[in-house]
């Protein structure tokens, strides 16, 4: 990450820290004692980021990436997050343009479709183990 060029730098201590360095936006998830879960008022800033992001003719990029050892772990369900991720996620969704085999984006956790494509005993020992699967073993 480029920093030494950053035009803004903000961190309003709600887990998200987004710097602007020329026409790219970064977006650091910065809760990793949490694996980066997500909070009500986290998802809120990041909708809040994205929009701006939407908004702006200057910016040509936003990378969006999680600090430590994992880019996310979904909701933090301690604080109720399981609500608000639908509207922001949909909204990701609808203009994401994500690259494959980043090798600095671990990425844990599966889905239904999972074990029918990498084999039931593979998927289990990621689920029960909480192993992470990087983006060069998973290739």
């Amino acid at each position: 990450m480029c920093t030494a060029h950053a035009e803004r730098s903000l961190d309003a201590g709600d887990g998200a820290i987004m710097k602007k360095d020329g026409g790219v936006l970064l977006i650091r998830i910065d809760r990793p004692a949490k694996r980066n879960a997500l909070t009500p008022g986290l998802l809120g800033r990041l909708g809040e980021v994205y929009s701006s992001y939407e908004s702006s003719d200057a910016l040509r990029c936003a990378v969006l990436f999680g600090h430590g050892k994992a880019f996310c772990a979904g909701a933090d369900l301690k604080t109720g997050a399981r609500r608000r991720t639908s509207s922001w996620r949909n909204k990701l969704r609808s203009r994401a343009n994500p690259k494959r085999n980043a090798e600095s984006s671990p990425f844990g956790g599966g889905s239904v479709r999972w074990p029918l494509r990498v084999g039931w005993g593979n998927s289990q020992r990621y689920v029960l183990t909480g192993d992470l699967l990087d983006a060069r073993e998973a290739d």
